[in-house]
């Protein structure tokens, strides 16, 4: 069954009276009248489905970081599109494809949107939101200044902390670039941020490399349970498995520190 007469009628009834309805209402007009007149048009609808929720509110957002470097790469839209028809299967993909695309030609207020999610999610609905914007500004094998500036600004204004930003961060600083406009290939390869591996794990961790050993066990417990994919299982499998791969960075960042540490014994 197409979004049109259900998912996204859930969607409306959502955000109804809120910024994110007042960005999509007239979106989802345009897609209703000017694509299926026979098709009933959307009525807001009392739901409580949180998967849709969150892609709603994942959309919006991606919406403003694909804007931030001022260009719309093939890349991105490829990601959003493989993630919906992952999700949400291909009619319904296409529907929330065409959504994004009256997005990316609206104005979005960062400071009521993401006042809007705060409100109404969780504190782990909103960590994996800024988990999945920077696997969208990495689509492209690099994540530039105004990507991660754009991404800091919504962490911040969703309320998650910066200490969870600097570990997401820290799990794709090597795709991290500083500015360089050249065609030439070298001169971009070395353009990219150099990680030190050791480096990078303490900073997943969110330690200093004075840290421990027992800093190091407690802050990757404390992680395990903060980042465990189980506290997404209500959005469904396909985000499980995409915070998974936080669980597995933290992990590894943790095997990194404690073979280090063996070694130098």
């Amino acid at each position: 069954m197409s979004l049109k007469g259900t998912l996204l009628g859930a969607a409306a009834g959502f955000f109804m009276g809120g910024p994110i309805g007042a960005l999509i209402g007239g979106i989802l007009g345009n897609m209703i009248s000017g694509s299926d007149r026979r098709t009933k048009p959307v009525q807001p609808e009392n739901i409580k489905d949180e998967r849709t929720e969150f892609t709603i509110s994942l959309l919006v957002l991606f919406a403003a970081v694909i804007r931030a470097d001022r260009i719309t790469k093939k890349s991105e839209v490829i990601f959003v599109k493989d993630y919906l028809i992952k999700t949400f299967g291909p009619e319904n993909a296409s529907d929330m494809m065409q959504l994004l695309k009256g997005l990316l030609e609206k104005d979005i207020d960062l400071v009521k949107v993401c006042g809007q999610i705060r409100q109404s999610s969780s504190y782990s609905f909103r960590l994996e939101l800024v988990h999945l914007l920077f696997k969208l500004a990495t689509a492209d094998d690099e994540l530039v200044t105004e990507e991660v500036n754009t991404i800091a600004q919504i962490t911040s204004l969703l309320g998650v902390y910066s200490i969870d930003f600097s570990r997401l961060f820290a799990m794709f600083a090597g795709y991290h670039r500083r500015e360089s406009r050249s065609y030439d290939r070298q001169e971009r390869e070395s353009s990219y941020r150099k990680v030190d591996p050791l480096k990078n794990a303490y900073e997943i961790l969110g330690l200093n490399k004075s840290a421990t050993k027992e800093e190091v066990k407690s802050a990757f417990r404390t992680l395990s349970k903060k980042y465990h994919p189980d506290r997404v299982t209500h959005l469904g499998p396909e985000f499980v498995k995409v915070a998974n791969e936080k669980f597995i960075k933290v992990k590894e960042a943790y095997d990194a520190i404690t073979g280090e540490n063996m070694r130098s014994e």
